[in-house]
């Protein structure tokens, strides 16, 4: 996927979307793996015939190269709605707009149109493929999360990259939106420096900024690494180093309340590769990471501070 940014500034609306506060977490912590239980259950039929957006706190994202070189925080918008559900497995289809800041003001992507295929675990594992549809171009995107009990209410908590010519990396609580549908389908929110706050939930791993690690794994660096996080904001951090052999090491991560974390690593300036775990507090300033494939498999990769 292409995005295409319109040279236009944004015209600030009124948004009629709920602003979502006062969260308190209903689960644990994740450990990286989407196949914790097993799908086929109709626990979750519930979610046929609803619609869902990301809440004003969450539409922080960043973009990149491939290469990691720059991250720039943009606001994601994206809005689902899901059509039938049946025995764990859902399909419905999606919209994302883009905002990003220049000196002029704000500028909206053009929309992105999805298919939405996915599926939820009997515990809340969900997994979900994102397909272009339409004039957008482009190929599929996966996306990871877990159904999370949160202020009283199941939200969808989500992590995903996106992107084949830049790169996109968000994560957010979906929530359920109970509105008129014409409100639905024509409201944006209100973008101001706000909106890249990524205030909701997010800094619960703001200690991370400035540790240094060493890290190894089986394919992108084998012999090791280490690396320093540069920088922590609104549970995005982003990392750089270099592998044993003195090839250039980036990554950019996002990381969620419960430790949930997709991390990119780009070597040597090469695309970046994707890897989905856990991270963990292990000691007083003290840190552990563990990845594997995004699609799960055995346990590749890891690293600690210190």
């Amino acid at each position: 996927m292409r995005f295409k940014w319109t040279a236009v500034v944004v015209t600030l609306m009124l948004s009629l979307l709920p602003c979502v506060s006062a969260w308190s977490d209903g689960g644990g912590q994740g450990q990286g793996g989407n196949h914790g239980g097993h799908h086929g259950s109709n626990r979750w039929r519930w979610v046929a015939d609803t619609r869902w957006f990301v809440p004003l706190e969450n539409l922080l994202a960043f973009m990149s190269p491939l290469d990691l070189t720059v991250s720039v925080p943009v606001a994601d918008q994206t809005l689902w709605w899901i059509d039938e559900y049946d025995n764990g497995s859902f399909d419905g289809h999606s919209l994302t707009v883009f905002w990003r800041r220049t000196p002029a003001g704000f500028v909206v992507s053009d929309p992105m149109m999805n298919s939405i295929d996915g599926t939820i675990s009997d515990d809340g594992d969900v997994r979900i493929v994102f397909t272009p549809t339409g004039s957008t171009s482009g190929v599929s995107t996966v996306a990871y999360g877990k159904m999370r009990r949160v202020d009283g209410t199941w939200r969808f908590e989500m992590q995903m990259g996106t992107g084949a010519g830049l790169r996109s990396m968000h994560w957010a609580y979906m929530t359920q939106f109970r509105g008129r549908e014409s409100a639905f389908r024509s409201v944006y929110p209100p973008i101001s420096d706000a909106s890249f706050d990524g205030s909701l939930r997010s800094n619960e791993w703001r200690a991370l900024a400035g540790t240094s690690w060493n890290a190894i794994d089986a394919e992108l660096f084998p012999q090791g690494a280490s690396f320093t996080v540069g920088w922590f904001r609104g549970g995005y951090f982003q990392c750089e180093g270099s592998t044993s052999d003195g090839s250039s090491l980036r990554a950019l991560a996002s990381v969620t309340p419960e430790g949930n974390i997709y991390i990119e690593f780009s070597v040597a300036g090469a695309s970046s590769v994707a890897r989905r775990g856990y991270i963990e507090q292990v000691g007083p300033g003290q840190y552990e990471m563990i990845w594997r494939e995004p699609d799960g498999g055995q346990m590749i990769g890891g690293g600690a501070s210190g």
